[in-house]
């Protein structure tokens, strides 16, 4: 029987055997596509850490950056005078609040950070240990994912596109290890892999792989870096895989 565009057939007009046939063709693919399934691991995003998790991460990769011995009472009171410190801690504590259902209080923690440090920082941001705002004043983070080891200079912005386009609309995630330097922003849905650093006002609308230095408006590979390892525990793994200053690319 010919069938013509658009029809189909009752299960009452369907040649004898053709229904057996075909649940017995179809019963095998869905049960692989089942086990495939199954058998696939599924990858879920990692939830926001535990607040003292989170600052010990945080001081030990300030530490690094400014070169103090940490952990040791010297170290500590070291980086506690760094304003970039406290604008972490407040987002911590903002954040912790936030999710423990006390939003007035997360709310005004947020505000203080605004007013004292400049640090737009949204308590429901997921960031995970090892943060770093070594000058906080003008960073913007909207609730993106953030990984760890992660490095936000001033004037960064982190936030949604605004597009028309549904499909490109959505917050940013940045992987482990990266280093996003002064004025960069990232809008939209984008990825930024592990160990990726944006330069001085890049404008990141695209995902960007790992290991690479982007710089532009829009934002383009100019250069790849070897892996660099983040450690899973408190984080002291932040520095550059290669390069003549930490963490800072050189220029052609």
């Amino acid at each position: 029987m010919r069938l013509g565009a658009g029809s189909s057939l009752d299960d009452g007009e369907r040649p004898a055997g053709a229904a057996d046939a075909e649940g017995a063709d179809a019963r095998p693919a869905a049960e692989g596509a089942d086990a495939r399934s199954a058998d696939e691991p599924v990858e879920e995003a990692p939830g926001p850490p535990r607040f003292l998790e989170a600052v010990k991460g945080d001081f030990a990769t300030m530490a690094v950056m400014k070169g103090a011995d940490y952990p040791s009472l010297r170290g500590l009171v070291d980086i506690l005078g760094l304003p970039g410190t406290w604008a972490v801690l407040l987002f911590r504590l903002a954040s912790s609040l936030h999710r423990a259902g006390l939003a007035p209080l997360s709310r005004l923690v947020y505000f203080a950070n605004c007013v004292l440090f400049g640090a737009d920082l949204a308590p429901t941001t997921v960031v995970q240990p090892g943060l770093a705002l070594p000058h906080p004043v003008g960073v913007a983070v909207s609730p993106a994912r953030i990984g760890r080891n992660v490095r936000l200079m001033g004037g960064v912005r982190v936030g949604g596109g605004a597009y028309d386009d549904q499909t490109r609309d959505g917050l940013p995630t940045i992987g482990d290890g990266c280093f996003i330097l002064d004025g960069a922003k990232l809008f939209g849905p984008v990825v930024i892999g592990p160990n990726t650093v944006v330069g001085t006002n890049a404008v990141v609308t695209r995902d960007l792989p790992a290991n690479v230095i982007a710089v532009g408006h829009p934002a383009r590979v100019i250069r790849h870096r070897q892996p660099a390892s983040v450690d899973a525990g408190a984080g002291p793994s932040v520095g550059p895989a290669s390069g003549p200053a930490a963490g800072v690319p050189e220029t052609d």
